[in-house]
């Protein structure tokens, strides 16, 4: 097992950059496998300057780039950046964790200027997960800031709501599903953004031109370029940290209740205002304990034993 380890790592440390470079790792976290490949087409394999995607992979894929020096929109010079790009299959709170955490740091201490980390959140209108969105996100971030994977930076964090047309699929296809339903989902969220410093993108991914705009999004954030709110329609939002309101959040629903802050019964309010669907096993509250505690053990042994597993079939060839 730890030859296997010591592989992986190997894997993700590189050779210290150049002396003006700056390197980020964007870690994108999902509780739906089919989201990240999509999010992994989206941005790294839909145009032409990049890698062909080899879309499956079980836990964890990791991509490198480096953008080289480039003209900002002000007309800047920027200098040459390094990208890390972390996927990670995150179906439980906390599972392989445990992965990501020892990779980070060891790419941290392989670099010798500045080091960044982005986190963002992938979630989807097109899986039947809605009501689990909240606690899912609660639980994560809980467990990154107990792990102090949190930088201090204040926009650390994007949460991305992909395949927002299905929107409309869903309130036409469902007697249980209503308007109302979508603006509470879109106000919970932005309560929790609000409260945790962290950005909103609702992402329709049906049109070419809105696939180059969530693209020169992606690219903005990673340049720490500040965003462009975006609040026209319900299916393309852009709402950074820092720009949204109490008072915005209520123009969709001014019954809407704020709490004073993220408590259970916010999150349990969540899930009862929502129809009933989704996993056929909710995940854990926050004042839930109902998760198996050995559930990180299981999913790193099994990405190991998966390693080793690919190791054995080529060596058959």
């Amino acid at each position: 097992m730890d030859n296997a380890w010591e592989e992986l790592l190997s894997e993700h440390v590189q050779e210290p950059l150049q002396k003006d470079a700056t390197s980020t790792a964007a870690i994108f976290c999902s509780p739906n496998r089919s989201s990240l490949q999509q999010v992994d087409k989206l941005f790294f394999c839909d145009t032409p300057s990049m890698d062909p995607c080899q879309s499956n992979f079980e836990l964890l894929k990791f991509r490198s780039l480096v953008y080289k020096d480039s003209i900002s929109k002000t007309g800047q010079v920027k200098s040459s950046r390094d990208l890390d790009v972390y996927f990670l299959y995150t179906p439980f709170p906390g599972s392989t964790l445990d992965i990501i955490e020892n990779i980070i740091s060891a790419r941290k201490n392989s670099v010798s200027n500045s080091f960044e980390l982005q986190w963002h959140f992938v979630l989807d209108w097109a899986e039947t997960d809605h009501r689990q969105w909240l606690n899912y996100l609660h639980s994560y971030f809980q467990e990154l800031k107990e792990r102090n994977l949190f930088p201090p930076s204040e926009k650390c964090a994007t949460i991305w709501c992909i395949n927002t047309d299905s929107i409309y699929s869903l309130l036409k296809s469902s007697t249980l599903w209503h308007t109302h339903h979508i603006d509470f989902i879109q106000q919970s969220l932005r309560v929790f953004c609000l409260f945790e410093n962290c950005s909103l993108i609702y992402a329709s991914l049906s049109k070419e031109d809105d696939k180059q705009f969530y693209r020169d999004l992606f690219r903005d954030a990673y340049e720490n370029t500040p965003l462009p709110i975006e609040m026209a329609s319900f299916t393309k939002l852009v709402i950074p940290h820092r720009s949204d309101t109490r008072e915005l959040i209520k123009t969709l629903d001014e019954d809407f209740h704020i709490p004073a802050n993220l408590d259970a019964a916010f999150f349990e309010k969540y899930k009862e205002v929502l129809p009933l669907g989704g996993y056929a096993c909710d995940i854990a509250s926050p004042t839930s304990d109902s998760i198996s505690p050995n559930i990180h053990d299981l999913l790193d042994e099994q990405y190991q034993l998966s390693k080793i597993y690919s190791k054995l079939s080529k060596s058959k060839v």
